[in-house]
């Protein structure tokens, strides 16, 4: 006798939703074997692998540097027009 529940996946009997568990866990210990697992870590609602993390850093910090020197740019465009100094190169 199958039986069926609707609230984990609808449409997948309890043998198909234990087959898929069967599968995941299956390809997990396999990439445990061949040491192929990284471990990940929670940040907020998304989990990430220290690779993963150091490429948002990355990204990141990129970003925060060019908004820093528009800033800087900015601010001696307006110190330049106060002392009358107006430069037109932007």
């Amino acid at each position: 006798m199958q039986i069926k529940n609707p609230s984990a996946a609808p449409g997948m009997s309890t043998q198909e939703l234990m087959q898929a568990i069967h599968d995941r866990k299956s390809e997990i210990y396999e990439k445990a074997k061949k040491g192929e697992l990284e471990e990940r870590f929670q940040i907020g609602s998304q989990s990430y692998t220290l690779k993963e993390w150091d490429k948002l850093m990355d990204v990141f910090d990129e970003s925060q540097d060019k908004f820093k020197a528009l800033l800087e740019e900015k601010l001696e465009q307006r110190k330049a027009a106060q002392r009358g100094e107006i430069r037109h190169d932007s």
